[in-house]
């Protein structure tokens, strides 16, 4: 199995990044081969908002040669982080271009669980489960919420990278 993880956070010493290394080092004994894309790492063309299209032609390969998809990044009030709108819309564009594929989101919260799922609705992760990634065909899409990471303790966001680790062990 090819897994691809999609790093959305712009911020590289995250939880979300860090979750995201953890997912991989696991990952790597368990799947066949395992890519990485981080977005605010790609390249943007200096005229536009648009990110290089060389960039894209790659992310668009490695997005088509994997079975399983790993999306991690925080949701934020706001919605995407800095680019990753963007890089929806020029790679998810298109109704069914991923079917069959199969995806784990994986993500934090700037606010307390309870408020975000019941007030909110989870709208950033419907966003992306419903929105982004069923349209375009991923209909197995499972969701990981490491919860309300501004009061977590060192020791407990080691138990949420522990958790995160055991998922890429087992590819899930």
């Amino acid at each position: 199995m090819n897994v691809l993880i999609i790093n959305g956070d712009p911020d590289r010493e995250s939880l979300e990044t860090s979750a995201a290394i953890a997912y991989r080092q696991a990952a790597e004994h368990a799947a066949d081969r395992v890519d990485e894309i981080t977005i605010s790492e790609l390249n943007r063309a200096p005229e536009s908002r648009n990110f290089d299209s060389d960039e894209l032609a790659e992310a668009r390969k490695k997005i088509e040669a994997a079975h399983h998809l790993v999306w991690v990044q925080p949701s934020l009030k706001a919605g995407f982080p800095g680019g990753t709108s963007v890089f929806v819309q020029m790679l998810f564009n298109q109704k069914k271009i991923y079917k069959g594929k199969t995806a784990r989101i994986i993500t934090t919260m700037e606010e307390k669980g309870w408020k975000y799922r019941w007030l909110k609705g989870r709208w950033l992760v419907n966003k992306l489960k419903k929105g982004v990634l069923e349209k375009t065909g991923i209909y197995s899409v499972k969701v990981m919420n490491l919860g309300y990471i501004k009061e977590a303790k060192d020791e407990e966001q080691s138990e949420l990278l522990r958790k995160v680790a055991s998922l890429g062990r087992e590819l899930g």
